[in-house]
């Protein structure tokens, strides 16, 4: 489903940001 790839990439976008800033996991 290309809309269900489309999601899976945005959430590893936004997991990837997150892993790069740790001090915003608080």
């Amino acid at each position: 489903d290309v809309g269900n790839n489309h999601l899976v990439g945005t959430i590893r976008e936004l997991i990837h940001i997150e892993g790069g800033f740790p001090s915003l996991r608080n």
